[in-house]
């Protein structure tokens, strides 16, 4: 395979490789001057995605009742892995239209991105406004 590469740092920066990267980005995440340097990079299926965004305020007491993968040391996405009883839950049962789902990756929270914003910020901080991508989806029936 001939096809150009890129890396995308937790930011979501998109940075020429010289080496295969998993992970499919879209188009509209590189910069338009290091798209137009590019030979043809391949960006994959980008249908899939949905951004999101979620407010929550954790007060004395309460969890966020969520279970993270931090697993993907080359993109530094949070991944739902499981919802307990907590500010997940209560999220989801008051905004049916975008519930936190199990396999959602959270890209930021407060505006921190990678392990340790993430990190830092869910659990040091009360107000927190999470930056949530849906997975893509292919239903094989």
């Amino acid at each position: 395979n001939n096809a150009s590469v890129v890396f995308v740092d937790a930011a979501c920066n998109v940075v020429r490789g010289t080496a295969w990267n998993e992970a499919y980005v879209r188009s509209e995440w590189i910069d338009p001057e290091v798209l137009s340097q590019m030979e043809k990079p391949y960006l994959g299926n980008s249908g899939g995605f949905v951004d999101y965004t979620a407010e929550l305020t954790v007060s004395n007491g309460s969890h966020l009742g969520v279970e993270l993968s931090l697993e993907s040391p080359g993109l530094q996405l949070a991944v739902v892995v499981d919802i307990f009883e907590g500010v997940i839950a209560d999220f989801n049962a008051s905004s049916p239209e975008f519930p936190v789902e199990v396999g959602d990756a959270i890209v930021e929270a407060n505006g921190r991105g990678g392990y340790d914003g993430i990190v830092a910020s869910l659990t040091g901080e009360t107000s927190l406004r999470l930056r949530l991508r849906k997975p893509q989806r292919l239903p094989l029936r």
